[in-house]
């Protein structure tokens, strides 16, 4: 989002990718270790990885970890919604404070539980927009 850039380059905002569609964006340049993907949701290339500071160093071991709180996200999110419950769990891992989602039916309708259960802040774009400007304006 060209809204975000000028945020990005003040430092006020940290921009983190979730490669578990295959949604790559090469202008944001840090990722969160993904929680528990599958082999087709990881979405990297060994170069990518490599090139990529906070993934740089994965090992096995650490793909098959999640947070202390995933088993809670998938309870709130729904088990036909795996995949939006590891984006929230990346996204805890990763120390996020809002989660910018286009899903209105699984994710922002649960922002309140979401928000209880691990702090972060899931927001609509482009609905919750002028709430997360007001955020970054702090």
């Amino acid at each position: 989002m060209p809204q975000l850039r000028p945020y990005v380059i003040d430092g006020r905002a940290k921009l983190f990718q979730f490669r578990y569609d295959d949604n790559r964006n090469p202008k944001i340049k840090h990722a969160a270790v993904p929680t528990q993907p599958t082999f087709r949701e990881m979405n990297y290339t060994w170069a990518e990885l490599k090139q990529i500071e906070e993934l740089k160093s994965l090992t096995w071991d650490d793909l098959e970890s999640s947070s202390d709180k995933f088993e809670e996200l998938k309870l709130i999110i729904g088990g036909s919604n795996l995949k939006d419950a590891k984006h929230v769990d990346s996204a805890y891992r990763a120390g996020c404070s809002v989660l910018l989602t286009g899903d209105k039916d699984d994710l922002w309708s649960k922002r309140e539980q979401i928000f209880q259960a691990v702090g972060i802040r899931i927001l609509h774009n482009p609905d919750d927009w002028p709430a997360l400007e007001a955020m970054l304006q702090l």
